[in-house]
């Protein structure tokens, strides 16, 4: 096992930058992420323009997050099971492969509804693949005590990217059309996997080459089912995403109604949701990490995303709406980062990869599921409607679990 430099102080948000193995890591999930939001900015644009149906639109998000919920631990134990390095290779070979396929059927004029579809899900299993080799490398990248702040980075770079990669989006449809970004797609993949032939990895312990896949997973599944730490963040994890999936799942038509004739408004939305979530990552978390519990940040972030529900579903301004995202990208990372630290801090390293599939499947297919719901209930009655309806609920579960369910506190 290689041996980390002796843990520093906890006093730094960017204190894990100074392992190299941890920068090298934070770059390649930086492009791997580039390349899903550049991909849903596109896939949300050219279905907003081929039909008007709210769950149509929503599915898109649906296709995106399914894979995660149906692959998720499969991926997770070949992860366990691999050299993670040669795992993660693979994951951006896939998102390459996917982003030539996805610029040759635009430009071909061939794509419909159903075909997009397809291509979105494709897409998403990019990420489902890509998850579980992240997450399950991430923490022997840094010495334990830097762990939230290297999971508030790993949120840097997805938000980041989320900043980032809608305004390129939105820049490119505009001048070029949506089949360039899918080749940009490609390129950036294909560059990330640079990072990854320089990255010297050095296994803490031999792949479980011996060990069949079944075995693998049965053994990730008897975990999670005797932990009861991951299992109460999984129903946290699930909740939340179940009802705050609906702004993603709805920002497309939101994004329309605004700015009817171009990807502006969208790539503007889209773009302040990472802002926000890079800002709580830097300012806030590290603040309230050791001045509130873990039930209250997540309390604190749904009341923040409810919120932002109901400004969205009745703002008619651009600049609001904008602003309203910001506030949502705070509330999405805050309690996401909040649920994921809780859930890196239950699992052994010879389990992680698994434990963490299981724990992003439940966040996964709670958004794939909930964007489902929402989108349907818009098409009966209206986008604003589902969003208050999502916002009610919002409230009235987190401040259930607020009070019934407790989950254990952080501990390094």
């Amino acid at each position: 096992m290689s041996k980390l430099p002796d843990p520093v102080p906890a006093t730094s948000a960017l204190a894990p930058f100074s392992q190299p193995a941890f920068r090298i890591l934070w770059g390649v999930s930086l492009s791997a992420t580039l390349c899903t939001w550049m991909n849903d900015v596109a896939a949300g644009w050219l279905m907003t323009g081929m039909t008007s149906s709210p769950l149509m639109v929503a599915l898109v998000q649906s296709a995106s997050t399914l894979p995660t919920l149906v692959l998720a631990l499969p991926l997770g134990a070949v992860a366990d099971m691999m050299d993670r390095r040669r795992y993660i290779l693979l994951t951006q070979l896939w998102l390459a492969l996917v982003g030539l396929v996805s610029f040759a059927v635009v430009w071909a004029g061939v794509m419909n509804p159903y075909l997009l579809l397809a291509l979105t899900l494709a897409s998403g299993i990019g990420f489902a693949m890509r998850n579980p080799g992240i997450a399950g490398t991430l923490p022997e990248t840094v010495p334990r005590v830097q762990l939230p702040q290297a999971l508030a980075l790993s949120s840097v770079a997805l938000n980041v990217s989320r900043v980032i990669g809608p305004a390129l989006a939105g820049a490119v449809i505009a001048s070029s059309g949506a089949q360039t970004v899918y080749a940009l797609n490609a390129v950036i993949a294909l560059a990330g996997c640079i990072g990854i032939v320089r990255w010297k990895r050095v296994a803490p312990a031999p792949p479980a080459k011996s060990t069949g896949l079944m075995v693998a997973i049965v053994e990730g599944v008897r975990h999670a089912a005797h932990s009861p730490a991951l299992r109460a963040v999984m129903l946290r994890t699930a909740v939340f995403y179940l009802h705050a999936t609906i702004v993603m799942a709805l920002l497309p038509l939101l994004a329309r109604r605004l700015d009817p004739h171009s990807p502006t408004a969208y790539a503007l939305m889209f773009g302040a949701l990472g802002v926000g979530a890079v800002f709580v990552c830097l300012v806030i978390l590290p603040r309230l990490r050791t001045a509130m519990s873990p039930e209250k940040r997540l309390l604190i972030g749904s009341i923040l995303i409810a919120t932002t529900m109901i400004v969205i579903a009745l703002s008619p301004w651009i600049w609001l709406s904008t602003l309203a995202m910001f506030f949502a990208g705070m509330a999405w990372t805050g309690a996401g980062n909040t649920m994921t630290t809780q859930a890196q801090l239950s699992l052994s390293n010879a389990l992680r990869a698994r434990g963490m599939s299981i724990y992003l499947g439940a966040m996964m297919g709670a958004s794939a599921v909930g964007a489902s719901l929402w989108g349907g209930l818009a098409g009966v009655i209206g986008i604003s409607g589902a969003l208050g309806v999502a916002a009610t609920t919002t409230l009235l579960s987190a401040w259930y679990l607020f009070r019934h369910h407790t989950m254990p506190g952080e501990s390094l």
